[in-house]
């Protein structure tokens, strides 16, 4: 019976001892750690894309003018901003109203080659649209009628890809 009292006891302590284990005692360290200056550096790559932004989009617009009977052009300075060396081209979607007086469209940029600007500056260029032969006689008058939309191409140049 002796046996069976210890075993019990022992049994009885071991289900309360869990009730004290929530009980933690706080250790003071014998010394304070600190980070290690270096311990390993992982180089970091990343893809960069190309990037080209023309602002103030929603804002440009070519109004042509009269220059001779059948010969209307106009102008507007497009700023840009790029992250690599680029070339610009440009042409003339037209529209019906165009499509109506016939003709033909010519559209140029002053100077098609823009360098990677890379900070806050930007580049301008002028783009330039002309409509020759231009027959009014078919279409109704009115101001500002739309005619086409001039589209700017870009193209990058001399991009050479090297894996690190």
């Amino acid at each position: 019976m002796l046996k069976k009292s210890i075993l019990g006891v022992v049994l009885f302590a071991l289900v309360a001892m869990p009730a004290y284990a929530g009980h933690l005692k706080a250790y003071d360290w014998p010394c304070e750690f600190s980070w290690k200056d270096t311990s390993c550096e992982i180089p970091i790559y990343m893809n960069i894309g190309l990037y080209v932004e023309i602002l103030d989009q929603d804002n440009l617009a070519i109004y042509l003018e009269q220059e001779d009977y059948d010969t209307y052009s106009g102008c507007v300075t497009i700023q840009i901003k790029c992250n690599f060396d680029l070339l610009l081209q440009c042409y003339v979607k037209d529209n019906d109203a165009s499509k109506a007086m016939g003709g033909s469209f010519t559209c140029t940029i002053d100077v098609p080659e823009v360098p990677a600007t890379l900070c806050t500056c930007v580049e301008e260029r002028e783009v330039c649209v002309t409509y020759d032969e231009v027959d009014l006689s078919h279409i109704a008058f009115g101001k500002n009628v739309q005619v086409g939309v001039a589209v700017i191409q870009v193209k990058p140049v001399g991009i050479l890809w090297v894996d690190p």
